[in-house]
């Protein structure tokens, strides 16, 4: 269900974070580390828009 939902909404940060954990935990570590990777790339894109946002406001 939560690669379903990875598919879906792969800009998510959150959703990837918790397919890394599912993955690691399920002992799929070169999909864990993947997954865990988009995560941060993500993350720090939506930092860095929110920051523009603030900057322009």
């Amino acid at each position: 269900m939560l690669s379903k939902r990875a598919t879906a909404r792969s800009n998510i940060p959150a959703i990837q974070r918790s397919l890394g954990l599912t993955y690691s935990k399920l002992g799929r570590i070169d999909e864990a580390n993947q997954a865990s990777r988009r995560a941060l790339e993500l993350s720090q894109h939506y930092q860095a828009s929110r920051q523009q946002t603030v900057v322009r406001n």
